[in-house]
């Protein structure tokens, strides 16, 4: 009988210790796991904060790259790295967003471990990062909200890592992402000290199920990140469970979001992986999960790191996605098991065979004392005593104190994980503050510009309804602002405005883009008409939520156009008193034709007169096409600026009075040799020219008095002008000069050119005996018409010495 007590007794034992044993192998491995995740999710916050922070300093300072290339590499080295950070960056979107526009800033450390600028991504044409999986899908994400990205080895710094981005806004507009990487070669070694003498080891996996961290695992930094499905096959377990669960969530996530919101996916999200992208993309949109999330635990009859059978537990990271698997052993719990076991059952075969007094004795002292002294231990919250009676006793009663223990360390880590958990809300906390303060300095500012523009600027909803209004559309309008908000045009103006203020802005909700019309209003001095700007304004998903409007008086657009087609009309009866005289011209030579049967001793003469007056009536074609080409080029620069500078249209204005004056005195009167400014002249071929030698790289300098005057008829002095500055674009084609000097005498004029480079083989200057040359032309018209003389000099660079006849220059 006895017998039989002892075996139901060691058989009720081993069931209760097989049992205990389980349970407590389940929560050691759940309590290391959790106190690792922790751990983990206080490094991400604080990354998470960085980038956020990174974000916000390069939205307000983007346009300082001076002051983002100081500071940025500053707040990536932050104290206690350990060589975690990577590197990091400012990302601009420049494919739709000038402003944005600009070189990005990229650092990575370098074999020192010393963060160091990478133009790799500006240099390289085909490094184009706008379809990288850290930047495409921030488009979708909120000022604030960070993206992890799976594991991948950067291009340029050939370093493996993962990357947090944050999308930065400004004023609804995206403008890019900043970035921090994170070294899997310094999370491996981070991981590695937090998991010294805690037993067992730690796998993590990322958001793609690519192994970033694991004990002895392979060179990360050499080579891409190992996948799930490339472990050894005794991993086939934690394959399925992983495997079932990222199932599921996919499931989860198509039936509570629809479709995915993100369907130009990036060029780096293999094929596999697009439904799990999709999902994680919802789950963030969502913020799911807003803690760590136990997947699912299971047990293995033999580890292959460990060689021996362990617990497994996967859990689910927030933020980052990741996946944590914590191995233990089972072997230190199983021996503990047995040795109780053994001396248990000695204490039993000693009870059986020992009376029942003392056996009450033994119940007093082995269970009824230990108990008393673990009930007071846990009121005054004394673990010490709790380790003594554990280490004391290898029965229930140890094994119970061990539970305790067990416990109280669970409470422990959950303390905390739930301080660094509050640690990273505060920073959260702080985070928010600081938007919300930019956030009103943004509404300050756009008040401010609605009450000081000019401009008349509202909202409707897609009702019709106005949602804002300024200052400046109640004063022009007449109506008091209470009257405006919440009421429709319907209500406000008449019914063929109404009719044409509603259309136009059903044309905005159709089309979802900007459109530009003029539209009449009623003001208080009369009904005025204003070009309108309408445009969508949507929210994050890209449905309109409202029309707005910004309103220009074109009311000085419109005299402005009258005037200036009046000088227009001006002009073209200018240009026809000059077509009747090329007509006469061309009169006279025919009548010289004619005659020239009659004139045979004369018509090496007349032969002569009639090239040159040819010569002298293509010249003037030439600079009359030069100069109403300045003109219109003028009058089109006036017509841009015209509606912001008014005064600007009036100068303009009359500075080509002044100018056609002066060509009415040159080609109207071309016998009259009343003195003339030279610089009244230049001015006018330099204006006509300036675009030319621009395109040619023309310089010239002039040297000559402000007030010098020439006893010479105008227009053979333009002409002669005009000719000398033909010579140098020639010169210029050829790409024999550009730097050129003007001087001018009351007896000469002087072109020079100091250096000149193929000088002998230039055909102006070897050609010179034929007709065509324009050198050769102007000089015959110099000598026969004006009675001046046209010198070259080629000893020091290119002179042209042209000298007035003493009649004309008295």
């Amino acid at each position: 009988m006895a017998t039989l007590m002892l075996v139901a007794t060691i058989g009720i034992v081993l069931q209760v210790q097989k049992d205990d044993r389980r349970r407590q192998e389940l929560n050691l491995n759940l309590s290391y796991g959790q106190l690792m995740v922790a751990k983990l999710t206080q490094l991400t916050t604080q990354i998470n904060t960085l980038t956020i922070a990174t974000a916000e300093m390069a939205g307000i300072n983007r346009t300082n790259h001076t002051l983002l290339a100081n500071t940025v590499p500053h707040m990536l080295n932050f104290p206690g790295d350990q060589g975690l950070i990577a590197g990091g960056g400012i990302w601009p979107d420049s494919t739709n967003n000038i402003e944005a526009g600009g070189p990005q800033l990229f650092w990575a450390r370098d074999a020192l471990g010393i963060l160091q600028p990478n133009s790799g991504y500006n240099s390289e044409q085909q490094a184009d990062y706008h379809q990288e999986i850290w930047f495409a899908p921030l488009r979708l994400f909120p000022a604030g909200k960070v993206l992890w990205s799976p594991a991948y080895i950067d291009r340029f710094s050939k370093e493996a890592m993962v990357t947090a981005a944050v999308p930065m806004w400004q004023q609804h507009a995206f403008l890019g992402t900043a970035t921090v990487d994170v070294s899997l070669r310094g999370l491996e070694q981070w991981l590695l000290q937090e998991t010294e003498g805690l037993g067992g080891y730690l796998m993590v996996f990322d958001s793609f199920n690519r192994l970033i961290a694991a004990p002895k695992g392979p060179e990360l930094s050499a080579q891409e990140p190992q996948e799930l499905d490339s472990l050894a096959a005794e991993f086939n377990p934690l394959k399925s469970l992983i495997a079932d669960t990222d199932s599921r969530f996919i499931e989860q996530e198509i039936a509570g979001a629809g479709p995915a919101r993100f369907d130009d996916l990036p060029q780096g999200v293999p094929q596999k992986q697009q439904a799990l992208f999709r999902a994680l993309l919802n789950a963030s949109g969502r913020q799911w999960p807003r803690s760590a999330t136990l997947l699912g635990t299971l047990s293995m009859a033999r580890d292959p790191m460990l060689d021996e059978p362990a617990q497994y537990s996967v859990f689910l990271m927030p933020d980052t996605f990741w996946k944590v698997v914590t191995v233990t052993p089972q072997s230190s719990l199983r021996e503990e098991a047995l040795l109780l076991i053994g001396q248990a059952g000695l204490w039993l075969i000693l009870v059986q065979l020992v009376a029942l007094m003392v056996l009450f004795g033994a119940q007093h002292k082995l269970l009824i004392r230990p108990l008393v002294s673990m009930v007071q231990a846990l009121k005054n919250n004394q673990p010490a005593t709790l380790e003594l009676v554990s280490r004391s006793f290898q029965d229930e009663i140890g094994t119970l104190a061990s539970a305790f223990v067990s416990r109280t360390r669970q409470l422990e880590i959950t303390m905390a994980s739930l301080d660094a958990s509050n640690l990273a809300l505060e920073q959260q906390i702080e985070v928010q503050k600081e938007a919300q303060q930019e956030l009103l300095r943004y509404r300050d500012q756009l008040n401010a510009l609605l009450k000081s523009t000019p401009n008349l600027i509202y909202i409707k909803d897609p009702q019709g309804r106005y949602l804002l209004v300024n200052d400046k559309y109640c004063e022009t309008l007449g109506i008091e602002r209470p009257r405006l908000l919440g009421s429709t045009d319907q209500q406000l103006f008449a019914r063929d405005l109404a009719n044409i203020y509603r259309d136009n802005d059903l044309r905005v909700l159709n089309q979802g883009g900007a459109i530009q019309v003029e539209e009449p209003l009623p003001t208080l001095h009369g009904e005025k008409r204003f070009q309108m700007t309408k445009f969508a304004i949507t929210d994050e998903e890209g449905a309109i939520q409202a029309v707005g409007t910004i309103a220009f008086d074109i009311q000085h657009r419109r005299r402005a156009e009258l005037k200036l087609q009046q000088e227009l009309q001006l002009l073209h009866s200018k240009l026809q008193g000059c077509e009747l005289q090329n007509k006469a011209l061309t009169s006279e030579i025919q009548t010289i034709e004619q005659k020239k049967d009659q004139l045979l001793r004369q018509s090496q003469v007349e032969a002569r007169q009639n090239r040159l007056a040819r010569w002298e009536d293509k010249m003037l074609k030439h600079w009359l096409t030069a100069l109403i080409r300045q003109l219109m080029q003028r009058q089109d620069t006036l017509m841009s600026r015209s509606f912001n500078d008014p005064a600007m249209l009036k100068q303009g204005v009359t500075d080509q009075g002044d100018q056609l004056r002066l060509v009415y005195r040159i080609v109207g009167v071309q016998q009259d040799t009343k003195p003339v400014l030279l610089d009244e002249v230049l001015s006018l071929l330099q204006q006509s020219q300036s675009n030319r030698w621009q395109q040619l790289g023309i310089q010239l300098t002039c040297r000559y008095d402000d007030d010098l005057k020439l006893h010479i008829n105008p227009w053979h002095l333009t002409l002669l002008c005009f000719c000398l500055f033909e010579l140098m674009a020639e010169f210029a084609k050829n790409r024999s000069a550009s730097q050129w000097s003007l001087e001018c005498n009351q007896q000469q004029l002087q072109l020079s050119c100091p250096r000149l480079v193929g000088l002998k083989d230039n055909s102006i200057l070897s050609d010179r005996e034929n007709e065509d040359n324009p050198l050769q032309s102007l000089t015959a018209w110099f000598t026969a018409v004006v009675g001046g003389t046209i010198t070259t000099d080629t000893q020091q660079g290119l002179q042209l010495l042209c000298k007035l006849p003493q009649s004309q220059s008295d």
